[in-house]
């Protein structure tokens, strides 16, 4: 009884282990990526091409404060976290100093702790509402939205 007790405990730490592996390997790669460039799309992407994060990059200019990141569905589950957990997982990651457009498999969320009343996710919303499933549409509607909103409003600063 002992040994299965221990051999239980070991599984529960791995588990825990392994979680926050999975938890600092997506978030911690998109962030890093993000360090140096505005759009990070993980390997083994669905619906994404070896040319994804170079059309989307293009779309973004090299002021602007929108950040893309596409990851694999399988994150969702390998994290035990929803798209939006992500999303502010990531933000706080970045410091909270950017826009943040993510797709997760075909789910897609805007995130941002500085863009007042909830507007990133609005505006993600309304993007994926046009987009008929697709991410990488969804994600360029986005951007675009964004800028429209930027444009129209004076711009915010991020929170210290």
């Amino acid at each position: 009884m002992r040994h299965f007790a221990k051999a239980l405990a070991l599984a529960v730490i791995l588990a825990v282990f392994s979680q926050s592996i999975a938890l600092a390997d997506y978030v911690s790669d998109a962030a890093k990526a993000l360090e140096e460039t505005n759009v990070y799309v993980a390997t083994g992407t669905e619906n994404t091409s070896t040319q994804t994060a170079s059309d989307l990059q293009k779309l973004l200019t090299s002021v602007d404060d929108i950040v893309l990141v596409m990851l694999p569905a399988a994150a969702v589950d390998e994290l035990g976290m929803t798209p939006a957990e992500i999303a502010k997982s990531l933000s706080e990651a970045l410091g909270n100093q950017h826009i943040i457009g993510l797709a997760v498999g075909n789910q897609v969320v805007g995130y941002s702790a500085f863009v007042p009343d909830n507007m990133a996710s609005v505006l993600m919303d309304r993007a994926s509402e046009i987009a008929y499933g697709d991410p990488v549409t969804s994600i360029i509607n986005f951007v675009s939205y964004m800028h429209q909103w930027q444009a129209e409003n004076s711009k915010p600063l991020p929170k210290p």
